[in-house]
């Protein structure tokens, strides 16, 4: 490289190369000024003096000498000696239309100056008024440092948007479903087909951030830590911190030096008593720290409108299950869901099963949810098929 302000090689100097270093290397930055920090984007290694105190040896480190990195070097520079500022990062996820719980969190976040947020996906689907978390949502947008990514009812809803057969109907199968499509505007469908299924973050001189719903190739692939294709997703991926949702299960785990991190659920949590959860990630340009952070918020006034908007009697069972899970974090909607299937034995397909069969496999396998919910009037109908009939 020829000699500039960004780059200098002293080849008349006696101790060059000071380095053993693949490429050319830069002395402009001979003596490092980043020496006294006690966090650089460096490698320094932490020896013990004579005295037992812990000595900074840069002797194995090139960053400085790498001419990649002299906009990095610049920066600190400017910061006139003071120690770098660190980096706050809300990250959200599995709204689901809660938006109650979604704007406890926000409150959370913004309470302790965080201007940059991470949503991953599924901001809608299950409570009720997905117009008022898309609002809060495209509010946060427009005013800070937002990076979305799609979600798989994102394209449950984009699926069923585009698809000639439109079977979702009243009824606990879809009719959650329904309910929620129908209250979506134009603009949100454009904006969930904007959206990405993964995507890289990056602040600063902060590592990079690997972000997804599900997996990095699938908006509904399941990330458990500890399993096999958790861990050939962290072997193969390029970055050591992945950001992802889908499991509702608020987690923290390191596999061979790379790091997974899942913030929770926002609107429909799980354990922890039912508390929205959302991680705040703080970096210092040598690493990413995660509090998993557990929020309050008004669960009454979630439940008064799941009746006041009609979704308790376009959903009966669905939606006494989703209430149950806000109430108590438990969740055994799946284990209902296969039993009902079970229990049509293949003579209905979803989203047809009959709701007696709803109603039985939930009577099976959990009965005391969202008890004195949804019943009456137009709920008795739905058992008898009355109500439904002719849509799709």
């Amino acid at each position: 490289m020829e000699a500039s302000h960004r780059f200098f090689a002293n080849r008349a100097c006696a101790y060059y190369p000071c380095h053993e270093m693949e490429g050319e290397l830069n002395c402009l930055f001979c003596y490092c000024p980043l020496y006294m920090r006690k966090h650089c984007p460096g490698s320094p290694e932490w020896i013990l003096g004579r005295d037992g105190r812990k000595i900074k040896s840069c002797v194995k480190c090139t960053f400085p000498h790498q001419p990649k990195n002299y906009e990095v070097m610049m920066q600190f520079l400017r910061m006139g000696g003071r120690e770098e500022r660190e980096v706050k990062v809300a990250v959200m996820a599995d709204i689901h239309n809660n938006h109650t719980a979604f704007e406890a969190c926000v409150d959370h976040a913004l309470a302790q100056g965080i201007e940059k947020f991470i949503f991953l996906g599924d901001y809608v689907s299950d409570c009720p008024y997905p117009q008022r978390t898309m609002e809060l949502l495209y509010l946060l947008i427009g005013h800070y440092d937002c990076t979305c990514i799609r979600g798989n009812r994102e394209e449950y809803v984009l699926d069923y948007h585009r698809s000639q057969k439109k079977n979702w109907k009243d009824g606990s199968g879809s009719g959650s479903l329904l309910y929620n499509y129908e209250n979506l505007t134009v603009r949100d469908l454009n904006f969930f087909a904007s959206l990405p299924i993964r995507a890289e973050c990056t602040y600063g001189n902060c590592p990079k951030l690997l972000v997804c719903h599900g997996s990095p190739d699938s908006a509904g692939e399941l990330l458990f830590e500890g399993e096999e294709n958790t861990k050939r997703v962290m072997r193969d991926m390029d970055a050591d911190y992945l950001l992802c949702a889908h499991t509702h299960v608020q987690s923290e785990w390191e596999y061979r030096g790379k790091h997974l991190i899942n913030p929770g659920a926002v609107g429909m949590p799980m354990y922890y008593e039912g508390k929205a959860q959302y991680a705040v990630l703080t970096g210092d340009g040598t690493g990413w720290r995660c509090r998993l952070l557990r929020v309050p918020f008004d669960k009454e006034q979630v439940l008064r409108e799941f009746e006041e908007s009609g979704l308790n009697r376009r959903a009966p069972v669905w939606a006494r299950m989703t209430q149950e899970m806000i109430r108590t974090g438990v969740n055994r909607m799946s284990q209902v869901h296969d039993r009902a299937k079970e229990i049509c034995e293949g003579t209905y397909e979803w989203p047809d099963f009959p709701e007696a069969a709803w109603e039985q496999a939930l009577d099976e396998l959990w009965p005391d949810a969202g008890k004195g919910i949804g019943r009456g009037g137009a709920y008795d109908h739905m058992r008898k098929g009355t109500i439904g009939k002719g849509r799709g």
